[in-house]
């Protein structure tokens, strides 16, 4: 029995390759420059990409792998000797022993490409090494070295004995089973012709949402408030742009800072602040923009915050959180937690946000002369989404083990408040927007037929009464900036600004669409 089902299951297998198979392609000048990559199928169906058809230029970040005798796996294993420049990759650490010896990070610049290699021996100069070149999209965005860019000469689908050229790359890919005996297609082949790529698009500076956004009065040269500025930073690098709503225009600021200097965590980067906006770096450093008006220039200047908010504190960390504290407290709040263990909830809860995490949540006050002082540690070990500090305009909380704890200004616990049902789910984030705490919360439901419904939605919370005063469905991406009680602003492509009604209701337009806007 287990001889038929290896029999069958080789033939359906060998069928299904064949019926995508395609002639092979004339082969490059040989005056191009060509470059055998190999990329495994499992990374393109986890993340669609490369999904390219033969004539196509794509850019894929290599990794080089050295071997030590030629003879592949299959007949399309492309085994290459490459002449290069080996340079060590100074931002890894190198003689790492990671179980197969000690390993050296290089990288190798050839004729046309660059790729990592992780050498069995220090090298460094002109370097001629035999081995594989793959895809790995780890270390695409590094910043480390470029992706070698190149059109698709040929594609080839390799696995289980079965090898053909195909058009393009498109999961899902062959395969076949039955019982215990599976064959499927485990790797692509591709051979790029460096010599026939397009020419590369330069990259052009463009505001995005990721970061967060910041809206603040516009002042008219007669100091009246008249309209509204938007702000939006680059999503890579440290250009800040303003947009006048109104006029659907845009202005950029370069930000004095080096492109890591921003900061990674997203979104929230970029907030409002005091009439203008305030943009997160490393370090805990910030920077304050203002201005920018008719008639008026942009103002950019760092933020004189106290050191124990920037530095690492003696005998500590440099805290992880950092709300402002209200107005009759003064100075900040911070918090920084440290987990010790987790696990899957025993029993079920009305809010599962993840596993059970055990850690120490440590909160602490900074006085406005600057002194840090941590006051309470608080043990964590309940589900809980994002143990830390939060901040209200005038009320500070904790969310952890699946609860609200509201904290006095010696930051002890002082009550507590619990999420209504209807909006609990498997999936929160949370954050805070001027006086309210803001939720968003993806509810998943499967019909008796099996179709699959979600609803991500927004809710604004009275933080003390835990009443919902405002729900809308929303993105994934949406954020959001509250001015007071009655003035909501919301992201998510579009800008729409939300505002109380008298009678309790809420009245939404929107105010800039991302179409609209002219550079």
């Amino acid at each position: 029995m287990a001889d038929d089902d290896e029999t069958r299951v080789a033939a359906e297998f060998r069928v299904e390759m064949q019926r995508i198979a395609v002639p092979p392609p004339e082969p490059a000048p040989a005056s191009h420059r060509t470059l055998p990559v190999e990329i495994a199928t499992w990374m393109i169906e986890d993340d669609w990409f490369p999904v390219p058809d033969l004539g196509d230029t794509i850019e894929l970040p290599l990794l080089f792998s050295e071997v030590t005798s030629v003879g592949g796996e299959c007949a399309c294993d492309d085994v290459v000797t490459v002449d290069a420049w080996a340079d060590e990759d100074a931002s890894l650490p190198g003689g790492v022993d990671r179980g197969a010896g000690p390993r050296w990070p290089t990288i190798l610049r050839g004729d046309g490409w660059t790729a990592e290699w992780s050498a069995s021996r220090p090298v460094a100069g002109h370097v001629r090494v035999t081995g594989r070149l793959r895809y790995e999209p780890d270390i695409f965005g590094t910043g480390r070295f470029p992706p070698t860019r190149g059109a698709v000469r040929r594609i080839r689908l390799c696995g289980d004995g079965e090898e053909v050229d195909v058009a393009g790359l498109r999961p899902p890919f062959p395969a076949s089973w039955s019982g215990g005996v599976r064959r499927r297609v485990w790797r692509a082949h591709v051979i790029l012709d460096l010599d026939d790529a397009t020419a590369p698009q330069p990259r052009e500076s463009r505001p995005g949402w990721q970061r967060g956004f910041a809206v603040s009065p516009a002042t008219s040269v007669d100091g009246r408030e008249s309209t509204v500025a938007l702000w939006r930073l680059d999503d890579e690098l440290p250009v800040l742009w303003r947009v006048d709503p109104a006029g659907g225009t845009s202005d950029s600021v370069p930000l004095p800072v080096k492109i890591g200097d921003i900061q990674t965590r997203l979104p929230g980067v970029l907030t409002a602040h005091n009439g203008g906006c305030q943009v997160s770096l490393t370090g805990g450093r910030r920077l304050l923009v203002t201005g920018g008006g008719p008639g008026s220039e942009v103002q950019v200047n760092e933020v004189a915050d106290p050191p124990a908010l920037r530095e690492d504190p003696e005998g500590g960390k440099r805290p992880q959180e950092v709300v402002v504290a209200p107005e009759s407290w003064g100075g900040w709040g911070v918090g920084r937690y440290g987990p010790t263990q987790a696990r899957l909830p025993e029993t079920p809860v009305s809010a599962y946000t993840g596993p059970v995490r055990t850690g120490v949540l440590e909160l602490g006050r900074v006085s406005a002369q600057g002194d840090i002082t941590w006051i309470t540690p608080h043990e964590i070990s309940g589900p809980s989404a994002c143990p830390g500090v939060l901040a209200t305009d005038d009320v500070v909380m904790t969310w952890k083990d699946n609860a609200l704890q509201y904290l006095d200004r010696n930051l002890q616990v002082t009550g507590e408040g619990h999420l209504p049902d209807d909006i609990c789910s498997e999936n929160m984030e949370f954050a805070t927007a001027g006086p309210w705490l803001a939720v968003q919360s993806l509810h998943v439901a499967t019909s008796q037929a099996g179709e699959v419904t979600k609803d991500r939605r927004l809710y604004l919370l009275d933080p003390l009464t835990m009443e919902a005063e405002f729900s809308a469905p929303c993105t994934w991406q949406v954020q959001v900036q509250a001015d007071g009680r009655d003035t909501v602003w919301l992201a998510d492509g579009d800008l729409r600004c939300v505002t109380c009604d008298g009678d309790g209701g809420w009245t939404a337009r929107t105010v800039w669409r991302e179409q609209e806007s002219t550079e």
